[in-house]
């Protein structure tokens, strides 16, 4: 069994590669959050400019 007794850095180099990774995968979940929520309103936004639509081609279609 080996005991190293100077690694050079090698165990902070992996704790801050893996605090690095956190951060980044943090990141890209906040952003994932961001664009469901935009995609939301855009597909709200979408629905009611149909609607509009089809109340407006409603209406024209009544007048004589």
């Amino acid at each position: 069994m080996e005991i190293p007794i100077a690694d050079w850095g090698k165990a902070k180099a992996r704790r801050e590669i893996a605090q690095s990774n956190f951060e980044l995968e943090r990141l890209n979940v906040a952003q994932e959050r961001v664009n469901f929520e935009q995609s939301i309103l855009l597909k709200v936004r979408q629905f009611d400019l149909v609607r509009d639509q089809v109340s407006r081609a409603l209406r024209l279609r009544s007048i004589p």
